[in-house]
């Protein structure tokens, strides 16, 4: 506000002594000096915090490579940020003010729901789903899959522009295979990846011949389901699952080829998402849709 000229003051909401900069709000000012000391990550050296935001930040996030992980807390440090960054919103816009023991206690909170959450994740069966927008008159095309919780919340998606792809089972099947790597990737062990496309399916159950454009592809989707023996795929009617569908055609409003994670829901998708979540409990789809 004070580099737009809306305001003359840039001085710390809470202490008032220094300029406030994200390095004062996160590690400088005396409450966050005090919750950082309350907590077990450890002091930097001398317990002087840096004024370089960047060693700082370095410095939190890298204790695991100096201390084992019974020492270094890693998990704590990205929940002690958040609480430090939303006290001082709290602080400065609603009046709220925390004692630094209860932020401490309250991040110790937010991490132990984060691991719960996580844990949770990797246990409960899953279905991704993953999609493939082509048309024969395009000369680019775009995947895109989402993985979903037992109750069809979304956990993962994905999104990428390709060229070159020749077929809409190619382009379904490189949806599939990235799929299935970003969930082995991700650590999920129980996942049931749903594909809108019967030839795809019956090529990697192997009831059907493979196409020998693209069998390098189908080796590598099989490998996976060898490596990973509590993941298979099914065949789901499109019908069901819109998400993944919506997801490719987005990807043709992208600029480059980058390709694209998501661990919250797109403004753009969110809609579709929650259209998807009542016709299915667990969902995970590779679905194909042609674009005229």
């Amino acid at each position: 506000m004070r580099s737009r000229h809306i305001s003359k003051d840039g001085s710390c909401s809470r202490c008032g002594m220094e300029s406030e900069t994200v390095n004062h709000i996160l590690f400088q000012c005396p409450y966050a000096r005090l919750i950082w000391a309350t907590s077990p990550i450890h002091a930097p050296p001398h317990g002087i915090m840096s004024d370089s935001l960047y060693s700082n930040l370095h410095r939190v996030l890298s204790l695991q490579e100096r201390y084992t992980s019974e020492e270094a807390h890693a998990e704590l440090v990205p929940w002690l940020l958040w609480r430090l960054w939303k006290n001082r919103n709290d602080f400065l816009f609603q009046g709220k003010d925390y004692p630094a023991p209860d932020t401490f206690n309250k991040a110790i909170e937010d991490t132990a729901e984060w691991m719960r959450r996580q844990e949770e994740d990797k246990t409960e069966v899953k279905k991704p789903t993953s999609n493939g927008a082509w048309h024969k008159d395009h000369q680019q095309q775009g995947i895109g899959w989402v993985s979903r919780d037992y109750a069809g919340r979304l956990l993962w998606a994905g999104a990428q522009r390709f060229e070159g792809l020749s077929s809409p089972v190619e382009t379904e099947a490189t949806a599939l295979n990235w799929a299935i790597r970003s969930m082995a990737r991700l650590g999920y062990s129980q996942v049931i990846f749903e594909t809108d496309s019967q030839v795809l399916a019956r090529m990697i159950e192997g009831s059907a011949e493979t196409w020998p454009k693209i069998q390098p592809i189908i080796q590598d989707i099989t490998q996976s389901l060898q490596k990973n023996r509590s993941y298979r795929v099914e065949f789901f009617s499109r019908d069901g699952n819109k998400t993944a569908d919506r997801i490719a055609k987005e990807d043709f409003s992208f600029l480059n080829h980058v390709p694209k994670l998501y661990s919250m829901v797109p403004s753009w998708l969110k809609s579709v998402l929650e259209a998807d979540m009542p016709s299915v409990g667990l969902n995970y789809d590779v679905g194909l849709n042609n674009i005229g």
